[in-house]
């Protein structure tokens, strides 16, 4: 189980959609969970948008059936990438990555958290993809300087962890490199 943590626009769906390609696993992004919710109320990726706080509760509840559904009906092989944008000292964060963490280990599985970082001029050009605003993702340019500057992610010392930067390699690298690091820790 590979885990894609970062602020929006750091390419999380993206590599993981490439490992999910070179190593068939399924993957399981952060907006799998939101798009109900963010489509029934017409999330436009703003942080200006009213989402109301109780919509949350109805996400999580979404996930933990997604999560309940890995653990009690996957078969035993199959391998999965998931993505999330944690806070740090967001007990909901740190919560969210000790229950993929143990959906990993009552599969048996390894567990590979990697921390993905992006400069401010290339989370504005990924942020202006048309594809993002289809997707209900955060489009909003505006809270960039935010996100690079003041916004703590939630970290989490892992022996299996990997912290890459994706502002310059292309997809295909960064998803290579990944795929490598899963191999050479099971390797060990």
């Amino acid at each position: 189980m590979i885990y894609l943590i970062g602020i929006p626009a750091v390419g999380k769906y993206t590599i993981a959609k490439e490992i999910a390609r070179l190593t068939q696993a399924e993957l399981v992004d952060n907006q799998l969970i939101n798009l109900p919710v963010f489509s029934i109320l017409g999330y436009d990726g703003k942080d200006s948008f009213p989402f109301p706080s109780r919509a949350w509760d109805h996400i999580e509840t979404i996930r933990e059936a997604v999560l309940s559904t890995i653990v009690e009906c996957s078969a035993p092989g199959d391998s999965f990438v998931f993505t999330n944008v944690l806070e740090a000292g967001d007990p909901g964060s740190e919560a969210l990555f000790r229950r993929i963490e143990q959906v990993a280990a009552s599969r048996g599985v390894g567990f590979f958290p990697v921390w993905l970082t992006c400069d401010a001029e290339t989370l504005r050009q990924r942020k202006a993809s048309p594809d993002r605003k289809q997707r209900f993702k955060d489009t909003d340019v505006t809270n960039i300087a935010r996100y690079v500057q003041q916004f703590r992610v939630f970290e989490a010392p892992h022996p299996n962890a990997l912290k890459l930067d994706t502002s310059v390699d292309t997809v295909e690298a960064i998803a290579r490199r990944i795929i490598g690091h899963v191999q050479r820790v099971q390797d060990l």
